[in-house]
């Protein structure tokens, strides 16, 4: 079982909804643990960045992680996020391509 996870983010939300590069693998990495029961919902998830990472609005979709907690140089933020997490594997996402390039999605 997983105590946390941490993933890299763009820019984030004090709601704790976040962007990462673009490429879902933050979220596909979640979404793994969660289809192999190794992630619950209460498992914090966490993210650093820099001060000027932080926004006011950052669009989310439902394959994608929102964080519990926000760490800067400065400071630790508590997100108290609303947006629900991923419950497992959104397969009506993965390319081809995700799947040559992450072959435990095949096993799944």
């Amino acid at each position: 079982m997983v105590d946390g996870v941490v993933v890299g983010s763009v820019a984030v939300s004090k709601t704790g909804a976040r962007a990462g590069k673009g490429r879902r693998y933050s979220d596909l990495e979640y979404a793994i643990l969660r289809e192999l029961n190794l992630v619950k919902d209460s498992v914090p998830v966490a993210t650093t960045v820099h001060e000027i990472q932080i926004t006011s609005d950052v669009p989310i979709e439902k394959h994608d992680v929102p964080v519990d907690y926000i760490v800067t140089p400065k400071r630790v933020i508590e997100t108290k996020t609303t947006h629900p997490k991923p419950k497992g594997i959104m397969w009506n996402k993965i390319t081809h391509k995700m799947l040559n390039k992450m072959p435990i999605l095949t096993k799944l």
